[in-house]
């Protein structure tokens, strides 16, 4: 009895949690003459601005280490030998990208 009350518990919270989810894309998006959404466009660019902001920070502090110590401004490998970690997990970013 507590094992089903339990699945339908997190049933629900994933449920609602889904519905959330497609309220938040639901808002109202500005349209250019030309048909493009200001909005879309400018967190788009916020976007591309962060991960250059990012990648650039690994290539001039951490380059050919696993991860940048953003503080330190300092590389730091996970092993004795670098596994080049940052470029291998940002591949898939930069390919949606």
């Amino acid at each position: 009895m507590i094992a089903r009350a339990t699945l339908l518990l997190v049933l629900l919270i994933f449920f609602h949690g889904i519905s959330q989810a497609q309220e938040t894309r639901k808002r109202p998006v500005v349209a250019s003459a030309d048909g493009e959404s200001f909005l879309n466009k400018d967190m788009a660019d916020e976007v591309r601005q962060g991960y250059l902001h990012a990648w650039n920070g690994y290539k001039t502090y951490a380059w050919g280490m696993d991860a940048l110590k953003p503080l330190s401004k300092t590389g730091h490998n996970w092993y004795k030998n670098s596994l080049l970690m940052t470029p291998v997990d940002a591949f898939d970013g930069l390919v949606i990208m």
